[in-house]
């Protein structure tokens, strides 16, 4: 009887979940329900709802949930030994993936740090590579995506700029790419792309955050100039409306 009746309260929360599922592989969850799916594997009969909003009022980010250590995660009311392994154990497989995937820059966004991790690359590669830099809310990089070029440019075609943006709603976009020849001075092809990329990322309600060039002679970035103030300006949300009007 005590069975029947356990069964009968923890059919609602199979309903949820199923609800949750199906919402996920529309990708249509929030950070909260993500994490609440994915606490459904280490409590399988338990409503987790509560639980995750705790755990993001604890830590305030999902980045700084991953980054907790056991006996912090401990502290949350609700968690375990195992519970707090399972998150710890996400949360350094994630940290590993993001340092290979970012090949030495990772985690948040800090303009000084990018521009040194730059000025401080051990070598230059004979051909042009465009690296675009997407950021969540809090300015953490959620996907590095290099294009590769040829020995003069590379081009971002505004189709591959659009799929970024749409697949993955970043808040904020960097771009990043070399000249060969060394020298960082922006040519007019880098003003057209720039403007380009603005307007885009404009009329996905996106800031983009700064264009860097680099070379062996040093690190020019459209934001510390102030030139990317005023191509924001000229290319912000009303007048992208205008101008595809």
């Amino acid at each position: 009887m005590k069975e029947v009746e356990k069964d009968k309260k923890t059919a609602p929360h199979s309903g949820h979940r199923r609800r949750l599922i199906e919402k996920a592989k529309r990708e249509d969850l929030s950070e909260y329900e993500y994490l609440e799916l994915l606490l459904f594997n280490a409590i399988p009969r338990r409503n987790t709802s509560d639980l995750s909003h705790r755990l993001l009022s604890r830590f305030g980010s999902v980045q700084n949930l991953f980054s907790a250590t056991e006996a912090e995660l401990l502290s949350v009311e609700g968690i375990g030994e195992s519970v707090a392994m399972y998150l710890f154990s996400i949360g350094r497989l994630c940290n590993s993936y993001a340092r290979k995937m970012s090949k030495g820059y990772y985690g948040k966004y800090e303009p000084e740090r990018f521009l040194n991790y730059l000025k401080n690359l051990p070598e230059y590669r004979a051909e042009e590579v465009l690296e675009i830099l997407l950021l969540d809310e809090n300015g953490y990089i959620i996907l590095r995506q290099q294009f590769e070029g040829g020995v003069e440019r590379v081009i971002i075609h505004p189709e591959n700029l659009t799929k970024l943006l749409l697949d993955h709603k970043p808040c904020g976009v960097v771009i990043a790419h070399n000249h060969p020849s060394g020298d960082p001075t922006p040519s007019a092809k880098d003003e057209e792309m720039t403007r380009k990329c603005q307007m885009l990322c404009a009329s996905h309600n996106v800031i983009l955050c700064d264009h860097v060039i680099y070379g062996a002679n040093g690190v020019y970035s459209y934001y510390d100039s102030g030139e990317l103030k005023a191509i924001s300006q000229d290319y912000s949300p009303d007048n992208v409306i205008k101008i595809l009007q």
